[in-house]
């Protein structure tokens, strides 16, 4: 092992935060963290209902889920940075 940049641990850290799957897993509980409902939409001829999450530092999330089942996400984005679920599993 090496030591790094401080900037590549820094980069490193802001990515983590910005995770979907860290914030689903563990930051759901967070001090600070704001849940919202965001309205219905239609993705890809489905019904999803969009939820809005806001962490302490404003970083907004916003995760689109399958109204029938409101298990599975279908959507997410972060800041305008638009991705299918489909497409992160890749």
């Amino acid at each position: 092992m090496s030591e790094q940049p401080t900037t590549n641990v820094t980069d490193f850290k802001e990515q983590t935060k910005r995770d979907i799957d860290n914030v689903l897993r563990f930051r759901l509980k967070e001090e600070g963290m704001l849940f919202r409902y965001g309205g219905a939409d239609l993705i890809d001829m489905r019904p999803v209902d969009w939820v809005e999450l806001v962490d302490r530092e404003d970083r907004t999330f916003r995760l689109a889920v399958l109204q029938r089942s409101h298990c599975r996400p279908e959507a997410w984005s972060l800041r305008g940075m638009k991705r299918r679920a489909s497409e992160r599993r890749k």
